[in-house]
């Protein structure tokens, strides 16, 4: 996510409404409601393992 120039955030989607983020200001791993105004610079996902 990126919120202004040079300013990336990782957050990590828990439900369809709410992310996971660390919040440098706070100090701590908040949850929060996803603004859908932010905008998303690419996506991630994990993928299971294919080994065996």
């Amino acid at each position: 996510m990126s919120l202004g120039y040079g300013q990336h955030h990782l957050m990590i989607t828990k439900t369809r409404h709410e992310v996971i983020h660390a919040h440098a200001g706070l100090r701590r791993v908040v949850i929060h409601r996803f603004d859908p105004d932010h905008a998303i610079s690419s996506k991630w996902r994990v993928a299971p393992s294919k080994e065996r």
